[in-house]
């Protein structure tokens, strides 16, 4: 991946995610779709709210958040996401972006380089590989 924009894209929510669009040839257009947001203040950035500010692109866009999940968002010992990081995750689903949720002892521990594959591994054309 080489076009991300890092965004509050549900505002309630204190750590802003990393947030990539595909079309639906699997092609980056984050740039594109992302440019007329860089002063936006506050709104929840939904698939529906992009779609209505620019009514050229094609709905079949694929919207993906990136979830860094810290400490504080997981049970203790484990990978088992707290009440609010899953209700974060469903709110996204709801206004239209797939997840990808990293645990930050995975994250820390990984090279540049390593993260890169990483994202290009769980993503291909701009659809999640679970």
């Amino acid at each position: 991946m080489t076009f991300d924009f890092i965004v509050h894209a549900l505002p309630h929510f204190q750590r802003p995610d990393i947030v990539y669009c595909f079309n639906e040839e699997g092609k980056s257009i984050t740039d594109e779709v992302f440019d007329g947001f860089v002063h936006y203040k506050g709104r929840i950035i939904s698939k529906q709210h992009i779609l209505e500010a620019q009514p050229t692109l094609n709905s079949n866009i694929n919207l993906v958040a990136v979830i860094l999940g810290g400490w504080n968002f997981y049970l203790r010992n484990s990978n088992i996401p707290t009440g609010g990081l899953q209700m974060k995750i469903e709110q996204l689903n709801m206004i239209g972006y797939k997840t990808i949720l990293v645990h930050f002892n995975e994250w820390l521990h990984m090279s540049p380089d390593e993260k890169k594959n990483y994202f290009n591994e769980r993503m291909i054309n701009g659809k999640i590989i679970k």
